[in-house]
């Protein structure tokens, strides 16, 4: 399932932005303990590619929501 959904944002990722993302850039996170499940992905893209203006604009943070809705919604 977590595969599926790294798949799935890097795609969308060259689809909205024309970036072609690399599973090196992917950081999984799983804090879960006995009781509780937390689990983070995160996305590290690199400062060359941010550079380019469509993708830096992606790294604002009021995009970021707009950007998951439409991996959401595709």
């Amino acid at each position: 399932m977590v595969d599926l959904l790294i798949s799935v944002t890097l795609e969308a990722l060259f689809e909205k932005y024309s970036i072609q993302g690399n599973q090196d850039w992917i950081v999984e996170l799983d804090s879960s303990t006995a009781g509780m499940v937390f689990w983070r992905c995160m996305i590290f893209i690199p400062y060359p590619i941010l550079h380019n203006v469509k993708a830096y604009l992606y790294a604002k943070e009021h995009l970021v929501n707009h950007f998951v809705k439409f991996v959401l919604h595709n």
